[in-house]
């Protein structure tokens, strides 16, 4: 069991602290808090980090944030929101591969992070198109960053155009007809994509009890699972391994009973001994 040891840290435990802070010692086993005390009172671990120039708090969360505003940071400076969005939101829509949306959320979850953030709420706009695999590659770079994210994403069922404020005021009338006459995405992409979205929520509702798994200290995300799957699967493949379903089939439940605390693990062999 790996230990660290942040010592001397500015705890704010309830969100705020008084101008002379109490410091703690806080003492991390495998990535979980195993123990905040007083400073100075904890003094076994494998690491230890001064941290009396640090503070230390719960992760914040951003509750309205947009992940394609990586791109466009910059571009405009001191302009009106009308004027503004003209040119952030070109007319015709930038073509943006997979890639691209990887990359542009990625940015997003470092920079939350780095900044404190460990649960985002990204209202991610897909412009006038709608593309599945550019939602798979946002929720891959969240995933592979390690933080906690809602995702949702604009629908539009309206020309762009008409989400500006003062448009009337703003553009041409032959400018705003032409604007307004740009193709949309035809009904039955989002549609087809909406009840595939209502369908999966529908038929795994039973598994989001969520408060009750965390009354349990389960952990919520697919994270542990998947890296075990990786492990698992690491070990199959080996050279001189020589696995058969059965085998396989036996060893993957005493993993993870084995990975899910020594409490578990022990009572499960005092009961089969």
């Amino acid at each position: 069991m790996t230990t660290l040891l942040l010592s001397g840290a500015a705890v704010i435990a309830d969100g705020s602290f008084g101008s002379v802070p109490d410091c703690s010692d806080i003492l991390i086993q495998n990535d979980r808090i195993a123990a905040v005390q007083p400073a100075g009172t904890i003094t076994q671990a494998d690491r230890t980090i001064d941290a009396g120039a640090l503070i230390a708090a719960s992760g914040l969360i951003n509750g309205h944030l947009h992940s394609w505003d990586h791109f466009i940071k910059g571009r405009v400076e001191n302009l009106p929101m009308e004027m503004m969005m003209a040119h952030l939101r070109p007319a015709v829509p930038l073509p943006l591969t997979e890639r691209d949306i990887y990359l542009r959320t990625m940015m997003t979850a470092i920079e939350s992070l780095r900044t404190g953030a460990t649960t985002i709420v990204d209202d991610m706009s897909l412009g006038q198109g709608f593309d599945r695999t550019h939602v798979d590659a946002a929720l891959q770079a969240y995933q592979d960053a390690g933080i906690r994210t809602y995702l949702g994403f604009s629908m539009i069922d309206k020309p762009v155009v008409d989400s500006w404020p003062f448009v009337e005021e703003s553009f041409a009338p032959d400018v705003l007809a032409w604007l307004r006459a740009l193709p949309a995405p035809e009904d039955a992409v989002p549609a087809d994509e909406l009840r595939k979205l209502i369908g999966y929520v529908a038929d795994n509702e039973h598994r989001t009890d969520y408060p009750a798994y965390r009354a349990q200290g389960w952990d919520l995300g697919s994270g542990p699972t998947e890296a075990a799957c990786k492990v698992v699967g690491a070990r199959f493949k080996q050279s001189g391994m020589r696995w058969v379903p059965p085998g396989a089939a036996t060893v993957a439940p005493l993993r993870a009973l084995y990975l899910s605390g020594t409490d578990a693990w022990d009572t499960y062999w005092a009961m089969a001994l």
